[in-house]
Parts: C-alpha cells; structure tokens; sequence
C-alpha cells in the first residue's frame, strides 16, 4: 500500500523549504510554461475537483478520489479520462516538489477509452471533394494547408505570415505547437502555390486565418 500511494521522501519538509506554500501556488508552479489552451483546461479541472472536495489538498484520501470519480459518471469516458488525468497530474506534481507527502493519485485507476481516431478521419476522396468545391481562394488555401501539414486548427490559428517561406522545391511553414515545442513543415510545390498567392501584399505579423 505504501508503493501505491506513493509516501513522499520530503514529507519532513517545512514549508519554508518546499517549492509551494499553498493549492493556488502550487496550480500556478503545475501549469507553468504549458500552453494558454493547457493551462486553461488544467486549472478548470483542478477548480471542479477542488470544490468538489471541499478541503486543501494535502487532506485528500484515495477514497476521495475514488468518490470523486463516481460523480464524474454522467460525462462521456473521454472528459473523465481528461479530468482524472489533470488530477492525477496535479497530485503526482504536488508530491514530487515536495508539498504533498502523499502521491493519492499513483493508485486512480483511469476510464479505458475507446479510440475513435478512425472513425474521425476523412476518406481521401471526400478531402479532395471538399477542397474542390471551395470557391474562396482563402479558405481553400488554409484547407489546403490543414491537409498537407497535418497540424491542428489551433495551431494554424496562430501562424503568422512571417512563418511560411519559400523552399528549393515547395515552402516552409514554422509551427508552435503543442509544449511550446517549435517543428518545421515543409510543403509541396502545389500547396505552396496557393499560400503564396494568398500572401502577395500581406503584412509578415498578420496572421493567416484573418481576413
């Protein structure tokens, strides 16, 4: 039972020597340098679980998690595996900084869930089917973009133009991702075509989905 829920080495810490000297602190050091969109998620999960339990951190059972989770129940399988992974996170971080002499989370067991990536994938057919019947050179060239780069709509939403450039045999375009994490994308000759159409006249710090 020790090895599960995981008794910290640094249980004797005062709270002048941990990195943390309370929940709110504590969410802010969790969060730090992940995206706005995963910092968002991560500390409405954590509020939700916080009110839930109605008391500080440090006095959480495994019971209560357990509890917790059964309210959780009316949700798909998918925004329970996201909100017990927040608080798993949460409490491992918690523990291994030194605040929670506890790891409670180590023992959650997460919901299974089905994977229905291919379900959510497009036949290439219809890709094409749809890029041809878009009339808008913008939207058909972001389209265009989204498909052969791969990245998430998010992410485009975010490219500048100052970001594509022009390569030997297509072009470039820099992404931010997920992480902060920075990739390079390279492009074919016919995707380029459309980007750099749409580019003529275009300020490099506009972004590519605005009008």
């Amino acid at each position: 039972m020790v090895a599960e829920i995981g008794i910290s080495t640094h249980a004797s810490l005062s709270i002048s020597q941990r990195q943390a000297d309370s929940d709110e602190r504590l969410i802010d050091l969790w969060v730090y340098r992940r995206s706005p969109h995963t910092q968002r998620a991560y500390r409405v999960d954590a509020q939700r679980f916080m009110e839930w339990a109605g008391k500080p951190l440090g006095g959480v059972t495994l019971a209560s998690l357990l509890d917790f989770a059964k309210t959780l129940s009316t949700l798909v399988p998918a925004s329970q595996l996201r909100i017990l992974s927040s608080v798993k996170s949460l409490f491992a971080f918690g523990h291994r900084i030194g605040y929670l002499p506890y790891d409670v989370g180590r023992a959650l067991r997460l919901p299974v869930v089905r994977d229905q990536l291919a379900q959510r994938i497009l036949p290439e057919a219809d890709v094409h089917r749809m890029l041809s019947l878009e009339e808008n050179p913008r939207n058909r060239a972001l389209l265009t973009l989204l498909y052969a780069s791969g990245m998430r709509v998010r992410e485009l939403c975010g490219l500048k133009w100052r970001d594509v450039s022009p390569a030997a045999d297509g072009g470039q375009v820099t992404v931010l991702g997920k992480g902060s994490k920075t990739r390079s994308i390279r492009l074919p000759q016919s995707v380029w075509k459309h980007l750099s159409a749409l580019r003529r006249g275009r300020d490099p710090n506009q972004r590519l989905a605005v009008h």
